[in-house]
């Protein structure tokens, strides 16, 4: 997962995601998705509607809990929030959903991504401060030692609004869609596992970060400017083979 992967921009005004909030939308709107997934989804119906439709024909669920992490896991401190915020409520994690056939992560299936990053007072910002792109991250914790290392970075690319931010209407908000596939990851004795959903679940937690201007993001320490949020998911890692 390079930084760098092509995205694909457009500004819609008061437009998409209207369908998925049933009301008219309240800010300028910048939709993004990132050009890999094109084979995944259909991206003419998330630009019309804000509806995700996966190409396979499957049904989409949207999955994960929006938790805090476990006290043992090392926090990410902002030192200048307020800028860029995930989601719409400061106060809660809103701003990443996790989109795919079924309540439960299984090896090989697809995830999306669907970010939500609010610019809360984008047009008092000068246009140089949108020379930079917006930096999302994505973090799970695969083998469940409460920290989250290099290879466990999933997701992490670059969402460029430079030139995309109008001076119309507050606050903007930018819209981005991406995907992975989950893999395959050996079972072990860390944590708990729960008997459901036809096998043995483990629960994973997953740091999602919006990042500007930083040379190094990570999922612990200090970032300038951003957002954080945590959330559980759960992974099968064992399926009952009755049910095979």
């Amino acid at each position: 997962m390079t930084p760098g992967r092509m995205v694909i921009v457009l500004l819609v005004v008061a437009a998409a995601m209207a369908a998925t909030t049933g009301n008219a939308a309240p800010a300028d709107e910048v939709y993004v998705y990132d050009e890999a997934i094109a084979n995944e989804i259909d991206v003419e119906q998330f630009m019309r509607s804000g509806e995700v439709v996966l190409r396979s024909g499957e049904p989409v669920v949207t999955c994960g809990d929006p938790l805090p992490v476990p006290p043992a896991y090392p926090p990410l401190r902002i030192l200048q929030p307020g800028f860029e915020q995930l989601g719409m409520n400061p106060d809660r994690a809103d701003g990443i959903r996790f989109i795919g056939s079924g309540p439960v992560w299984k090896k090989n299936h697809l995830v999306v991504v669907m970010w939500k990053i609010r610019l809360p007072e984008a047009s008092t910002r000068i246009p140089g401060d949108f020379g930079d792109p917006l930096t999302v991250s994505l973090w799970v914790d695969w083998n469940r030692n409460d920290a989250w290392g290099i290879d466990e970075l999933v997701v992490q690319r670059n969402v460029d609004v430079s030139g995309k931010i109008t001076k119309r209407r507050e606050p903007v908000t930018v819209f981005f869609i991406t995907a992975f596939r989950v893999p395959d990851i050996p079972p072990t004795s860390r944590g708990t596992l729960d008997h459901g959903h036809g096998g043995e679940v483990a629960d994973l937690w997953v740091r999602g970060t919006v990042a500007y201007g930083d040379a190094r993001v990570g999922p612990a320490g200090d970032q300038l400017f951003g957002d954080v949020e945590d959330y559980r998911v759960q992974y099968e890692v064992r399926r009952n083979k009755r049910d095979d």
